[in-house]
């Protein structure tokens, strides 16, 4: 599990080569652009892990905070 909910993470290329699937906490709100650049991809090319089933996200936090 990547938790990307406090501290900036390696580039995913790193998970994705030693992982199938990645599971990932998301930042919190308004850290978007932070997180796609600590993971080295853009919104895209996340998406596109996510339609292939190599990343999955959990959120441990309410939604509402």
């Amino acid at each position: 599990m990547i938790n990307a909910s406090v501290f900036p993470q390696a580039d995913i290329r790193n998970y994705l080569s030693i992982y199938k699937t990645l599971i990932i906490a998301p930042p919190l709100e308004g850290c978007e652009d932070e997180f796609l650049s600590s993971l080295g991809v853009k919104l895209d090319e996340l998406i596109e892990l996510v339609m292939l089933g190599r990343i999955n996200f959990v959120v441990p936090q309410s939604i509402d905070r």
